[in-house]
C-alpha cells in the first residue's frame, strides 16, 4: 500500500484498498451505505484480524488486506510512515517478512496513529473468508483462491458477467 495514490487535488473523498486475494462478494451492497458511515472521523478503517479464522486471531489489531482510506494529509502521512517502516532502524527485519504489510502495520500505524484508526470489529462485512460485503482469501493457496472464486463466479452465472 503506497501514499502517492492519494491526491488532495483529487475531488475523491476515499481510496478502498484491497489485497488481490480479495474481492467484492456481494453486488447489492454500496460502499457509501456499508462502509461510510462507520469510519466516522478517522482517517483509515480495517477490520479486527480475526478474520482469518484460525490462522491469525489478533482481535485488536487490525488486518492490512482491506482498508478504506480518507483522501487527506494525514491520511497520506500515514500510509507514507507504513510504507517507509522496513526503513526505520529496528525495523529493517520487516523487508524480507512474509507478511511485511501486516507487520509494518503493527509496527507504525497501530503503535504511532491507532487514534486514526477506525477498527472494524464486524469484519464479516469487509473481510475474512465468509465476508457477506468483501471477502479476503488471506492464508490460502492460490489453488484454494482460484477454487473459491471459480465456484463464486459459477454460482453467479448470468448475475456476474464471466467471459
Amino acid at each position: 500500500m503506497t501514499w502517492r495514490y492519494l491526491n488532495m487535488r483529487d475531488k475523491t473523498d476515499f481510496l478502498l484498498y484491497l489485497d488481490a486475494d480479495a474481492f467484492f462478494y456481494c453486488h447489492e451492497l454500496a460502499i457509501e451505505d456499508e462502509l461510510l458511515p462507520l469510519i466516522e472521523d478517522k482517517q483509515i478503517m480495517m477490520s479486527a484480524d480475526y478474520a482469518c479464522e484460525g490462522l491469525r486471531h489478533q482481535p485488536d489489531k487490525p488486518n492490512a488486506g482491506i482498508a478504506l482510506i480518507r483522501n487527506s494529509h494525514k491520511a497520506a502521512d500515514m500510509l507514507r510512515v507504513w510504507d517507509e517502516a522496513s526503513e526505520r532502524p529496528g525495523l529493517e527485519r520487516l523487508r524480507f517478512n512474509n507478511f511485511h504489510d501486516q507487520d509494518a502495520c503493527y509496527q507504525t500505524i497501530w503503535q504511532e496513529y491507532a487514534d486514526d484508526v477506525k477498527l472494524l470489529k464486524d469484519y464479516y462485512l469487509m473481510n475474512g473468508f465468509c465476508g457477506i460485503f468483501i471477502r479476503h482469501l488471506m492464508g490460502q493457496t492460490d489453488e484454494e483462491r482460484l477454487k473459491v472464486q471459480t465456484k463464486f463466479l459459477e454460482d453467479r452465472k448470468g448475475i456476474v458477467p464471466v467471459s
